[in-house]
């Protein structure tokens, strides 16, 4: 499979910078709810539940619901493969680098 090369300009990095910001946010919640529950329960929080708590809220940051539904199924993959209580996989404060959400869909 050939990646193609992409140059992206700079007057749609303060979008970008937004969009991660966003992305992180929602991988952060769904991080902190899938600790919790595991805590609970003893159980990993599927895809399908996560989809579940974090249903309208594409709305409220606009996001693009398929975007946070990737988000929750990389989060349930992770969480099952690595079988870890708090998964690190995604950077969390890194303003900077705009590339990290790139493999999300991010649909307006």
């Amino acid at each position: 499979m050939k990646t193609p090369k992409l140059r992206i300009k700079d007057k749609h990095a303060t979008q970008l910078n937004r969009l991660s910001g966003l992305v992180n946010f929602v991988w952060n919640y769904v991080n902190d709810l899938g600790y919790k529950y595991l805590q609970r329960t003893g159980k990993f929080l599927s895809a399908y539940d996560l989809n579940d708590y974090t249903k309208g809220s594409g709305e409220l940051l606009g996001l693009h619901s398929q975007t946070i539904q990737a988000i929750n199924e990389t989060h349930a993959k992770s969480r099952r493969q690595f079988k870890r209580l708090n998964y690190h996989g995604e950077p969390t404060t890194q303003i900077q680098n705009v590339n990290h959400w790139a493999g999300y869909p991010l649909r307006n």
